[in-house]
């Protein structure tokens, strides 16, 4: 019985990008942001671009958790000192 709620569970995992790949207009709800300028540029604000900039930086950590092996280094640097 688990054998097939997992295999269930991965074919629906496979199958739900598929039949949203083949409707005509998408992921319905999705949201489309075009930041291009009239010419072409991109014409953020300073405050917009201090945000996505804290932003970046307030991920940086995680994503250097996540990625990496820090926590482990974290841990034998701990012990070793």
């Amino acid at each position: 019985m688990k054998r097939a709620v997992v295999l269930g569970l991965i074919f629906l995992t496979l199958a739900a990008p598929l039949g949203a790949a083949q409707s005509g207009t998408g992921i319905p709800g999705s949201i489309n942001i075009n930041l291009e300028g009239p010419n072409g540029k991109q014409n953020l604000s300073i405050p917009v671009q201090i945000l996505l900039f804290m932003t970046l930086i307030t991920f940086l950590p995680a994503i250097l958790v996540s990625l990496t092996c820090f926590t482990r280094m974290v841990v034998v640097f701990h012990f070793l000192r």
